[in-house]
């Protein structure tokens, strides 16, 4: 009995010691705080928010002054501020942080009783893009914007670097059969283990539910794990401080479309009609938000 008290305690204390992991779909922004002389300030308070979304995290920084905050949900206007009762304060507004995305900022804060010529009050940052692999992004913006054919958001993956085209909805492929994929919607596993040749769960989400997503060609981290080839990571959309809805129609013919020279002058598409409408918005501002969309 004492050597399962002891295996346990040991395990639990072991689990103390690792850091925060990126939650897949979501983001995170880090960062580390120095001083003018290059030392880490400890205990400062780094407050993220966004108050579009109801995101507010406040955090303090390590002995080393390192901060890091996951979990969050891709969008713009995020808010970083940084403050310490012996140094000036420093503040970064406008921030986009887009699904699966690592933004890692390096803050320089002056002593509170220097001059700053300035009068801004701010130190000096780095920001880096401390995501790793062959990465590319598609925002919500440009899922509204871009044409998609029947509106199947997945084919911009191809946009993304060392992508290929791999037999319609099995798109991401970097030297690897479209079996060895993986499809992460909100974290979670949706592609057909026990038939590969089908279109994932996550091809079946309407472009109006997704926020934006990740698509991983190569060098995936390891919460990305399971996928020996491409990974593609969508996020849906959620509610938001104000209430904000669309009603829209999408129509495709074979008219819009020129012939192929190999076509013979048969037209190679189909009609498609697709019409739907989505709202979203809170049910208690800061807390609960709901969201909802119907695509036919």
């Amino acid at each position: 009995m004492r050597r399962y008290i002891y295996t346990c305690t040991c395990a639990l204390l072991s689990a103390l010691a690792l850091h925060a992991q990126l939650v897949p779909g979501s983001g995170a922004i880090s960062g580390r705080v120095w001083d003018t002389g290059g030392e880490g300030i400890p205990d400062s308070t780094v407050v993220i928010s966004n108050e579009a979304l109801g995101v507010k995290r406040e955090l303090s920084t390590n002995i080393d002054g390192v901060f890091e905050a996951t979990g969050l949900a891709p969008g713009t206007g995020y808010q970083v501020r940084v403050t310490h009762k012996k140094f000036q304060a420093w503040e970064k507004r406008e921030i986009e942080l887009q699904a699966g995305q690592r933004l890692n900022f390096q803050i320089t804060l002056p002593a509170e009783a220097s001059s700053d010529p300035s009068g801004s009050g701010q130190g000096e940052s780095l920001v880096e893009n401390a995501t790793s692999g062959v990465v590319g992004w598609a925002s919500e913006r440009q899922l509204e914007q871009l044409p998609l054919w029947e509106r199947r958001w997945m084919d911009l993956t191809l946009l993304a670097p060392a992508v290929t085209d791999n037999r319609g909805y099995q798109v991401p492929a970097y030297r690897a059969e479209r079996a060895l994929n993986s499809y992460l919607l909100d974290g979670i596993e949706t592609a057909n283990l026990y038939r590969p040749s089908e279109k994932p769960g996550a091809a079946r989400i309407p472009a109006g539910s997704v926020a934006g997503f990740q698509t991983i060609a190569s060098g995936a981290p390891a919460e990305f794990g399971g996928a020996l080839g491409g990974t593609v990571n969508a996020v849906t959309r959620g509610g938001a401080n104000s209430f904000h809805g669309a009603i829209y129609g999408a129509l495709s013919n074979h008219s819009l479309a020129s012939s192929s020279r190999y076509s013979l002058g048969n037209p190679l598409f189909r009609n498609s009609r697709q019409s739907g409408w989505s709202l979203g918005g809170p049910l208690q501002r800061d807390n609960l938000f709901f969201f909802a969309n119907l695509e036919w």
